[in-house]
């Protein structure tokens, strides 16, 4: 009875130090994807001087950095995908939730740029999405094929008709997000302060069109990854909302965007809650159940 318990004892121990293991392996491989994504954003790719704000903020944006390396880490090492459909689902992630959507919407806010400007800033953001899906892949040894697992066999799956309805769903939804979350979060916290900021601003008259398409292009983008991520329902729809919020929520947390601290955190609060944390559980329970 003793050498039983004994030997309980002794799994219990293996077992705790393979976690751990298995925890500094995970956060060491996350450090150095975080150092490298860091890295592309201390670098002017094209001579347009996006890199002023990481050089101004280097420790704001490494640790930026490193929160949206822990999001792609989580989603890669969960992935069943690997080789070149995993580095293209990252990219396509990677790329559309943050260079591509913060390219149009400098488009849309700064009007008269040229369109060599505009070239640059959506070539930029594929130089750095190409980049990182790349390294991450790499370091989560992921490259070779390792399963038989086929995204294309889950999409077909699901008759063309419930995708249309759901894409078109989704749009809807994130309009609906994103006028509760301004209302009931971000004008409250932010208060009286937001006509320091926002005082001139004219919002296009198509912007909640531009909202419900980007809802439906955060989704597209997502689904790939979602459908391939190992886990139950819970810990998906929780990991795709957290990934969210880490990707672009922290982005407004940069120095050199919002000028007043309380305007600032009152646009991360309401990107972190319904932006983000909310409509990532919405897609999963959409397009994963």
């Amino acid at each position: 009875m003793t050498q039983q318990i004994i030997t309980v004892e002794k799994e219990k121990d293996t077992e705790r130090k393979s976690r751990y293991q298995e925890i500094l392996d995970f956060s060491f491989r996350t450090l150095i994807l975080g150092l490298v994504l860091a890295g592309i954003g201390f670098l002017d790719f094209i001579g347009l001087g996006l890199n002023t704000n990481a050089l101004s903020s280097p420790i704001h944006h490494v640790l930026i950095s490193v929160g949206q390396a822990t999001a792609l880490s989580l989603l890669i090492s969960r992935s069943k995908l690997t080789g070149i459909y995993l580095i293209g689902s990252i990219f396509a992630f990677y790329y559309v939730l943050v260079p591509f959507l913060t390219a149009v919407e400098t488009v849309i806010f700064v009007p008269n740029l040229s369109s060599t400007v505009i070239g640059r800033l959506y070539l930029n953001g594929i130089i750095q999405a190409l980049i990182i899906s790349f390294v991450g892949v790499i370091i989560f040894e992921k490259l070779q094929p390792k399963s038989s697992f086929s995204i294309y066999a889950k999409l077909i799956e699901t008759p063309l008709s419930e995708w249309v309805w759901k894409i078109l769903a989704i749009g809807g939804i994130y309009v609906l997000i994103y006028i509760l979350s301004g209302a009931l979060i971000f004008l409250p916290f932010a208060g009286d302060a937001i006509n320091l900021v926002y005082a001139d601003l004219e919002m296009p008259e198509w912007i909640l069109q531009f909202q419900y398409l980007r809802g439906i292009l955060w989704a597209v983008v997502t689904i790939p990854l979602l459908r391939s991520l190992r886990g139950d329902k819970r810990e998906i729809q929780l990991l795709m909302g957290i990934s969210y919020i880490l990707l672009v929520a922290t982005l407004v947390l940069m120095p050199g965007g919002i000028s007043i601290i309380q305007v600032q955190i009152a646009h991360f609060i309401e990107l972190a809650i319904g932006h983000c944390f909310v409509f990532g559980i919405v897609v999963s329970k959409l397009f994963r159940e």
